[in-house]
């Protein structure tokens, strides 16, 4: 996407390249609450398996946190940080997870490095900066005590630390002084042990704090509000249709964001999530491309297919792999012959990693930057313009159900397209029925892949349409489930067949492999029936009556 049209040229990077080994990394829970200066911490012992509390210790921090002069990471609730001073001084960067959870990665300060973040940490948040310079915006001065809560075995289970917080934004906003105690968990205890603390400190005095991290709390009004969710903007009988999907939009892009360092770090589930989300991008911007102009959504969508296939050869390997060490766990032992568990995970793991290794320098990489960029400019045109249209000014009810209109009939075309498929093969003579020949798999494809998109608009017009809207997704989404159930088992005989001839040629046992692919077979005949119940149900008018 070189040709950005009339985007905004970005500022020149500034990243420096540090040598250093990959980061450290651990998952940090943590209650935070305030405290007047008066607070005094009250006794601990007996709380949740507390046995022991440490005598306090106390820290001279300092720490300077880094970002973009528009603070894309600190809005984001993305901390990156040099700490001086206490047990862990140095570089950090932390994600958030959930309320309270953040995973929190770590590299030392090394020789010449004083002053810039390390690459290995630039490397995680380039989703966020692309080619924004990192500069200081804040410096945070804290005096800490702290004390280490045990049990009855000496074990560490949490850390109390009762910070007194100086602040000196560096860009924007006056300084800022506070008190606050902060109980994090150590060494797995147990979630609950935060709470009984809390209730004890909240017993004694103090109120809970704001969500957000202390850096945020120090830029307060300065904190820019991320992108995403519908617009203010409304017509006189409601939202206009071009608000709700530039909101749907940046909600999916910033989804996107967050999930990048994710997938950097391989972290569970985050290969599948951000394909995810590349895919209902794309599938919006089919769905509602009247509201755009036309140059715009055809570049757009090739982009996006382009991102979603690059993730799409890791999670398949990634969902193959335990597909199939699932099947050969359901055997019996007596058929499972030869070394059949061994050689999917050599197989499949080595495609995997081969794959993991490509999507993180598609990450880093010029196109991948250059789609998020023009992502990011589309969702900041105000709708009265282009590359709007003037559809996207109309109220939201009307022309929104007329596209989703337009998303079902493709569905039920392609589902015709099939049975006419699925009935010429049984004509022909085809013993395996409609549902095992190419020809109808391919069409049947084609409608999982229509009514994903179907269940994706959907979704996004829930605010607009409610329950109705809700329940049609639902029904897209069984359909979808099903015919993906029919497409897994056509993948899964494919990588069997392969399995089996590579066995052959090492001299081993083919049974299991012969037996597997019969059984993925029995699994993807079945599906037909169930997709010809669902469809109906889906077509019934109760279903439909929303869009017209």
């Amino acid at each position: 996407m070189k040709d950005s049209g009339d985007l905004a040229r970005p500022e020149v990077p500034v990243m420096p390249e540090t040598a250093g080994s990959l980061p450290q990394q651990q998952i940090e829970r943590e209650i935070k609450l305030d405290v007047g200066d008066d607070f005094v911490l009250p006794g601990l012992v007996g709380t949740d398996g507390v046995a022991l509390v440490d005598e306090p210790v106390t820290h001279e921090l300092a720490a300077t946190y880094f970002d973009t002069l528009d603070l894309r990471l600190l809005s984001r609730s993305v901390t990156l940080r040099r700490r001086t001073g206490g047990t862990d001084a140095g570089w950090h960067l932390k994600l958030p997870e959930a309320p309270g959870v953040r995973t929190e990665l770590s590299a030392p300060i090394g020789p010449g490095e004083a002053a810039d973040p390390p690459e290995q940490l630039l490397q995680l948040v380039r989703g966020l900066v692309r080619r924004r310079a990192l500069r200081p915006v804040l410096l945070l001065q804290t005096r800490r005590q702290v004390r280490v809560l045990r049990d009855a075995h000496g074990r560490p289970l949490a850390e109390v630390a009762d910070d007194e917080v100086s602040a000196h934004p560096l860009q924007t906003g006056s300084q800022r002084c506070w008190r606050e105690v902060e109980v994090e968990l150590l060494d797995e205890a147990s979630p609950d042990l935060l709470e009984g603390v809390a209730a004890r400190l909240l017993a004694a005095g103090a109120t809970r704090a704001a969500p957000g991290s202390k850096a945020s709390r120090a830029l307060g009004d300065a904190l820019p509000v991320p992108p995403g969710g519908p617009s203010g903007a409304r017509a006189e009988d409601g939202p206009r249709a071009g608000d709700v999907v530039r909101g749907h939009l940046a909600d999916l892009l910033e989804e996107l964001m967050r999930l990048d360092p994710r997938v950097r770090l391989d972290a569970p589930d985050a290969v599948h999530r951000m394909r995810v989300a590349t895919r209902r991008l794309r599938s919006v911007l089919a769905s509602f491309a009247d509201l755009l102009t036309p140059e715009v959504v055809p570049r757009l969508r090739a982009e996006l297919a382009w991102l979603a296939t690059m993730l799409g050869a890791a999670r398949d390997a990634e969902v193959l792999r335990e597909r199939l060490v699932a099947l050969v766990q359901a055997e019996p032992p007596e058929l499972v012959r030869g070394p059949v568990r061994e050689r999917i995970e050599a197989l499949l793991g080595e495609r995997y990693r081969l794959a993991h290794a490509e999507v993180v320098s598609t990450l880093d990489g010029p196109r991948y930057l250059d789609l998020l960029d023009a992502l990011a400019w589309l969702c900041r045109q105000p709708v009265e313009g282009p590359p709007w249209t003037p559809r996207a000014v109309r109220p939201a009810p009307g022309e929104l159900a007329r596209a989703m209109r337009s998303t079902w009939r493709r569905v039920r075309r392609l589902a015709e397209a099939a049975e006419r498929a699925g009935q010429d093969e049984r004509a022909g003579g085809d013993e395996a029925g409609g549902g095992d020949t190419a020809q109808v798999e391919a069409a049947l494809h084609e409608v999982r892949k229509a009514a994903k998109r179907a269940r994706y608009a959907a979704e996004s017009l829930v605010e607009v349409f409610g329950a109705p809207s809700r329940r049609f997704a639902a029904r897209m989404t069984r359909i979808q489930d099903t015919l993906g159930a029919n497409q897994d088992s056509v993948v899964t005989r494919a990588v069997l067949a392969e399995l089996a001839e590579l066995a052959e040629r090492a001299g081993e046992p083919t049974f299991t492999y012969g037996r597997l692919h019969a059984l993925e077979q029995r699994r993807g005949a079945h599906t037909a029936a169930a997709f010809t119940r669902q469809l109906a149900r889906a077509s019934r008018a109760s279903a439909t009556d929303w869009m017209r």
